[in-house]
């Protein structure tokens, strides 16, 4: 029966593959219309989930992501994209399915943040469509990910509840495997497979963990492939290149606020081809992303009254949900917070200085140096041998032609990547908010060392030395999750072997929420019984972590237009 559990999941994952793929193939070729285009069949179904998440973000202004809803619009390209479907999509298909189910089973969701708001935000986005003032809730509501949204169709009667946590997990396998067909295809040049093995070098050493994957890895990995799509040479047609650029940097964008500078890798490509400005700017392809965008704005404006929570600039105190009443919401004092926080706020040595205080001049970097830049260290450790130990067996041969055609592209990255990597030291020094910043300066300091070299051959035995390493890790990866597997197997708990997503108990149990009630008996929301207090993905929403009884005694619900809106009562009397 054990043995059962298993196959289903590794048949749902093969299933969600094919799915991805075919919502990438009707994408980029019902709606985008680029019928021409050669794609690597892994690219398709990172175009899958985008436009997955594209759609149910949309829908949810007017649906909750329930079934019917859920399943309809998880099949409906299938019908459209049957001419399309080659042998390579079910091989391909299955090969994603089970590098996904490797690295998900017996595996824990992500600490702390999948408790506090992923898991609970997806909740809310299938039982209600978007809700005014949710923020007010909780204030991490204010500022969740389009990876939830990617998430919450995926419950629905034929993948059950569980289904929300495959996604995660194929974004992984999707891009690593998007990553090694690029590097054995004959059409890419060697100073392009250079960059894709330097990348993806990074995200099988640091983000190969599904429980540690979260919002931010997956938002670095896509960072790198706007980054890696610039020195792309195989595309004939630039508006396609410059439309994927821009779509990678729209979804890295929509993962994570912080890696906003991404929209200047599209802008640079507009830069370099300015002849091509106008036909690529003003199009009904750009008009899309940028329609999004504004959407996304309004989404925010809606959970939280910020066009980006909590950017205090964009933040307005009219609107009637606003959160700025909110003692725990304020988008004045969480900005404070996050960027006292991230430099290290309570090693502290000075225990009576105060956040804003402590973020006001760099004494903060000796208390983080303590401790986070060790972090950061270890973290780049592995990239800076690599790059280092490519310098002295003198890999850096390439040909001269493919060093001198990018020189422009790599002088760019290499300024953006320095001046992101300040702003993250100064802002949010967190290695998980800066690390494809970072990452890509060390890189992009040791490619532009290579125009200094006088000999400029390229011998083809070095990428296969690279494909050597790229195997070898992957390989340990491999061993490294059925080391995992064998260390687990027996600790049966609920849901297994399905990631942990009911508690971060031992047990997975999955506990009841409580009733918060205003005065006349009506429930306001949830709150958990977890030992935690952590609300994962519980069986009622919306539920919130912290102290109900003070987020209570200021929360006001009503209903209206059969828009749910939570005000605070201070500002609702106004």
């Amino acid at each position: 029966m054990v043995y059962l559990n298993y196959l289903h999941i590794l048949f749902l994952n093969i299933i969600i593959a094919m799915i991805f793929i075919s919502h990438g193939i009707f994408f980029l070729k019902k709606i985008l219309r680029f019928n021409n285009a050669e794609n690597n069949i892994y690219e398709y179904g990172l175009f899958g989930i985008i436009s997955i998440s594209l759609y149910s973000f949309i829908l949810n202004f007017f649906f909750a992501l329930a079934d019917p809803l859920n399943l309809i619009l998880l099949l409906f390209p299938i019908f459209f994209i049957l001419k399309f479907i080659k042998k390579s999509f079910f091989i391909s298909s299955a090969i994603i399915g089970l590098i996904s189910f490797v690295i998900m089973i017996l595996e824990n969701s992500n600490r702390p943040d999948a408790g506090l708001y992923h898991l609970p935000y997806i909740r809310i986005l299938n039982e209600f469509k978007i809700i005014f003032g949710l923020s007010n809730l909780h204030f991490r509501f204010g500022h969740t990910s389009i990876l939830q949204y990617l998430a919450a169709p995926f419950n629905n009667f034929l993948f059950t509840e569980n289904g929300i946590l495959i996604p995660l997990a194929q974004i992984f396998s999707f891009i690593v495997l998007f990553f090694i067909c690029e590097i054995k295809s004959k059409i890419h040049s060697n100073f392009y497979k250079l960059l894709i093995f330097l990348f993806l070098f990074n995200i099988l050493i640091l983000m190969n963990r599904y429980g540690e994957f979260g919002n931010d890895s997956p938002a670095h990995m896509f960072f790198f492939l706007s980054v890696i799509k610039l020195f792309s040479n195989c595309y004939i047609d630039k508006e396609t290149q410059f439309v994927k650029i821009l779509f990678y940097s729209l979804y890295a964008f929509l993962i994570k606020t912080f890696l906003i500078f991404a929209f200047l890798i599209p802008f640079f490509f507009l830069y370099k081809n300015k002849k091509f400005f106008t036909k690529f700017f003003i199009t009904k392809k750009t008009l899309l992303v940028s329609t999004i965008i504004l959407l996304w704005f309004i989404k925010n404006f809606i959970l939280s009254g910020c066009l980006i929570y909590p950017l205090n600039i964009t933040c307005s105190k009219s609107v009637s949900w606003s959160s700025y009443l909110n003692k725990m919401a304020n988008p004045k004092i969480q900005e404070i917070s996050g960027e006292a926080w991230s430099k290290d706020f309570p090693n502290r040595e000075n225990k009576k200085i105060l956040e804003e205080e402590y973020i006001s001049n760099l004494d903060w970097i000796n208390t983080w140096r303590k401790v986070h830049f060790s972090v950061v260290i270890k973290n780049l450790l592995p990239i800076l041998l690599l790059v280092i130990s490519l310098k002295i067996i003198k890999y850096n041969n390439l040909r001269y032609k493919d060093l001198i055609s990018f020189k422009k592209e790599v002088s760019f990255l290499l300024i953006l990547s320095f001046f992101t990597s300040l702003y993250w030291f100064f802002k949010f020094p967190l290695f998980r908010y800066g690390c494809s910043y970072l990452i890509s300066l060390i890189i992009f300091i040791y490619i532009f060392s290579l125009y200094f070299n006088k000999k400029k051959f390229f011998y083809q035995k070095e990428i296969k030395f690279l494909k050597s390493i790229i195997l070898i890790i992957f390989f340990i990866l491999l061993l490294k999750n059925f080391k995992r597997f064998y260390l687990n197997y027996d600790q049966i708990y609920k849901d297994y072997p399905w990631p942990k997503k009911n508690s971060f108990t031992i047990e997975n149990e999955k506990f009841s929420n409580r009733e918060k009630k205003n005065d006349d008996d009506k429930i306001i929301y949830y709150y958990s019984t977890t030992p935690d207090g952590l609300c994962m993905y519980s069986i009622k929403a919306p539920c919130v972590y912290g102290n109900s009884n003070e987020i209570g005694e200021i929360i006001k619900k009503e209903t209206s237009l059969n828009y749910i809106f939570f005000y605070n009562k201070i500002l609702s009397t106004k």
